[in-house]
């Protein structure tokens, strides 16, 4: 198999992280399975109280995660996530306990809390807008629920009202 070394490293720095509080309302056993050319790398990763074990082989499981090789490299570098992957069928999931959500399992891959930096939540910039942003489209146009009046400071209600978040 290619590049053993890269999702080797993954694992063992998984299982070295120590307590992680993304992690702590997971708890069970998973299987990652890796595959290529008609070959498969099993690893199977305990967490408990944010504290993950990892250990190289097979075994029984509260889930299993299997990708190709390609596709798993590019989830655990961050150039794509594991939801992404999942909805292009690029990572099959199976939660066999009903008690496991992807959502938690999908932590796993968010790296150890010092390399994740804050992304950018909004502005133009990010592409998103900001929700306090009088402009976010940088367009000097009314953006959504804003008419021209209200966007140039006149203080009238535009007539299409944005819905607060929930």
């Amino acid at each position: 198999m290619t590049e053993p070394d890269h999702i080797d490293e993954f694992f063992r720095e998984l299982g070295s992280r120590g307590h992680d509080p993304l992690l702590d309302r997971l708890e069970g056993t998973g299987r990652f399975e890796v595959c290529e050319g008609g070959r498969m790398e099993q690893w199977l990763v305990s967490v408990k109280g944010g504290y993950v074990a990892v250990s190289r082989g097979g075994g029984d499981a509260d889930w299993v995660m299997r990708a190709e090789r390609e596709a798993f490299s590019r989830i655990i570098s961050g150039e794509t996530s594991a939801l992404a992957a999942f909805v292009r069928g690029a990572l099959v999931v199976s939660i066999l306990d009903p008690t496991q959500r992807f959502g938690l399992i999908t932590r796993l891959f968010a790296g150890p809390p010092e390399g994740r930096g804050r992304r950018p939540t909004g502005g133009a910039a990010s592409g998103v807008p900001d929700p306090g942003d009088s402009d976010p489209l940088g367009s000097g146009e009314a953006g959504p629920g804003q008419d021209a009046a209200e966007q140039a400071g006149s203080g009238q209600q535009g007539s299409m009202q944005a819905e607060p978040a929930r």
